[in-house]
């Protein structure tokens, strides 16, 4: 029988294709795992439901109180098609971000300028000279010179401080930037309401940028939840 743990820290750890099966999870609670994660950055609610189930199976043999965090994507922003094995950037290297690019293009001959496709339209009004631009969780480093002009099209052009290996699909990060995208999407109001009607413990919210987008999340959450608890749904739109 499992002795109860009391902690004021606990290990939150991220469930996936590697530690989704019950014995898998049962092993990490039993080093001290007290939070699982569910990204929903990748998989389907299906799947999450799938790895939820594993969770508390596990937790149940375990006989401990284990907690399971939903995280919300939040706006996906992220580089377009590099064309393999990716494009090498360069201290010092100008950089255009181009959203209706579909393919990047890499600096060659007397042009050294790579032209990187991404996926917020409003990347050159959104990001103000002097920002950063982070690629890859922050490895390759650059900063907005402001709105240029490519073809009939506004792009963002950049300098590189930090450079490194771009490839296809890789985050993109405005830490400087106000964008005009909201912070939770609908892919976002559609995982809040499964995690509610799934009973998860907490939720947490990405590129946060204000406190009124927490309260939002709030606000909802409280409809929800009083509609889980009186199971009156009338009225009420779907996010």
């Amino acid at each position: 029988m499992a002795l109860p743990r009391l902690t004021l820290a606990t290990i939150v750890a991220t469930v996936g294709p590697a530690s989704e099966s019950v014995d898998a999870l049962q092993k990490l609670i039993e080093t001290g795992v007290g939070v699982f994660r569910l990204n929903f950055s990748h998989g389907t609610l299906a799947d999450h439901a799938l790895r939820l189930n594993a969770i508390r199976e596990a937790a149940a043999r375990a006989r401990l109180p284990i907690a399971v965090l939903g995280d919300l994507c939040g706006p996906k922003i992220r580089v377009g098609r590099v064309p393999d094995p990716g494009i090498e950037l360069q201290s010092g290297q100008d950089v255009l971000m181009d959203p209706q690019a579909t393919e990047a293009r890499a600096a060659s001959g007397t042009d050294s300028i790579c032209v990187l496709p991404c996926s917020l339209a409003s990347i050159a009004r959104d990001v103000a000279p002097g920002h950063r631009v982070l690629i890859n969780d922050g490895n390759i480093r650059m900063l907005s010179l402001g709105l240029d002009a490519l073809g009939s099209g506004e792009v963002l052009r950049c300098r590189v401080t930090t450079g490194g290996l771009v490839t296809s699909r890789k985050g993109l990060n405005l830490p400087d930037s106000k964008l005009s995208v909201p912070a939770i999407t609908s892919e976002d109001w559609a995982a809040v309401e499964w995690a509610v009607e799934h009973s998860l413990d907490f939720l947490a919210l990405s590129f946060v940028r204000s406190a009124d987008e927490v309260r939002e999340l709030q606000a909802r959450l409280e409809v929800l939840c009083t509609q889980g608890r009186t199971g009156d749904h009338s009225g009420e739109s779907k996010r």
